[in-house]
């Protein structure tokens, strides 16, 4: 597909993957309003350069997970814009979830480049999606492992960006043709019956996942959102994907990057996740030693994740995380014991990095015998050996949740 020549002075950025680009446009007022299927934007603010640089680190993010492994079929392009009009809210557009011809592609943009689903805007360029920017306090800044201030632009463009990508679900009440997206082909009700197209339930039925993928990385089927009859986010809170008022993760959680290779994509987790824990213990459980070492450069890679209660880790090999954002261990969870064994170092050398983050949870311990660094040289980029702090980095507001933890040397 040939690329339109930008038009007036449109912001674009090229993004190579494996050879194919990806443009992504920042439409600004100057751009003009356009029309794209069903679908009438009119953009209301211009993108300042450091909002430009945080939604590109969101489309970065997604150009390292898919790697090297998911090459697109053709050119595309993204167009970003910010309108008031949808209020308080961010959306990602894509065409396919209006003209009733739900595909069974495993990849929805990455993989076969929108073959079947691209269409021209009214300024004439042919468009893959669009993400909808509302009247949100948006915040530029880079974002860590915890972010404290307005809402990240970065972390919402990972978000819409999953939803395109094909964590989409279009409410079977719809009716769509009889067929289901990847994504709703792996979702059953209660009893483990399909969802079926056509079919009716509300915001309060419980729907679940169950993809292989994530299934293995969760320890069970995974529960959808409770709060929405669209079922493409998840009922584990403070997660990324979900509807949740508190979400601290800036960034996919293995559960979450498993959900996508369930769809289809090649992922290479261990790139990003040394070890994660979902599934609650009981207090008396005998140790759970973990000898899955983690040496990583990916922005945002976690060495050790629980997201849990109640289990007693002892961490017996090192944990690297070399990226920006990374942390060597990430607690979110109540009443957990992690002991960094003797001479094991926990490090986290990327800016912004944090060793050991207690991001969420009330009465977890920490038991140090080893190694906690954060060796970041950038100035005003550093990062922390211990992050024990935490703010929500969504919607609508800014508050701090209750955290407890104690560490013993």
């Amino acid at each position: 597909m040939g690329l339109a020549t930008p038009a007036h002075s449109q912001t674009y950025r090229d993004f190579d993957i494996n050879g194919v680009n990806l443009r992504v446009e920042f439409w600004d007022p100057t751009d003009g309003a356009f029309s794209w299927n069903i679908y009438n934007v009119t953009p209301t603010h211009n993108f300042e350069q450091d909002q430009i640089d945080a939604i590109s680190r969101g489309v970065q993010y997604w150009v390292d997970v898919l790697g090297p492994n998911n090459t697109p079929g053709r050119d595309m392009v993204f167009r970003i814009v910010r309108d008031t009009s949808i209020g308080p809210d961010a959306t990602q557009r894509s065409i396919y979830a209006n003209l009733g011809t739900l595909r069974t592609f495993p990849q929805y943009i990455w993989a076969d480049g929108f073959t079947s689903s691209g269409a021209t805007a009214s300024d004439g360029q042919s468009l893959d999606t669009v993400v909808v920017l509302g009247n949100l306090p948006w915040s530029s800044a880079p974002t860590g492992q915890l972010y404290s201030g307005g809402v990240s632009l970065e972390a919402v463009i990972i978000h819409e960006l999953a939803h395109a990508l094909g964590l989409i679900n279009f409410r079977p009440t719809w009716g769509n043709s009889g067929l289901l997206t990847s994504y709703e082909a792996l979702l059953v009700d209660q009893d483990g019956n399909p969802v079926v197209a056509g079919a009716s339930f509300s915001a309060t039925t419980p729907i679940y996942f169950t993809g292989a993928n994530a299934m293995g990385v969760y320890g069970d089927r995974v529960l959808t959102s409770m709060v929405s009859v669209g079922k493409k986010h998840l009922a584990l809170d403070p997660l990324l994907i979900t509807l949740e008022e508190f979400r601290n993760y800036p960034f996919l959680t293995e559960l979450e990057l498993a959900i996508m290779q369930d769809l289809g994509y090649d992922i290479d987790r261990s790139k990003f996740f040394g070890r994660s824990f979902y599934q609650d213990g009981n207090m008396g459980d005998p140790v759970i030693v973990n000898n899955n070492g983690f040496n990583s450069t990916a922005t945002y890679g976690v060495g050790l994740h629980v997201k849990a209660n109640q289990l007693n880790i002892l961490q017996n090999v090192d944990l690297i995380s070399e990226g920006a954002g990374g942390a060597g261990i990430r607690i979110d969870g109540r009443n957990n014991l992690v002991t960094i064994g003797q001479n094991v170092n926990i490090a986290a050398n990327g800016d912004f990095g944090a060793g050991v983050v207690v991001s969420n949870g009330t009465g977890n311990v920490l038991v140090h015998r080893g190694s906690i660094e954060a060796g970041s040289t950038t100035t005003d980029q550093e990062g922390t050996g211990i992050l024990r702090d935490c703010l929500q980095m969504s919607f609508p507001r800014a508050r701090r949740r209750d955290i407890s933890a104690i560490m013993l040397i």
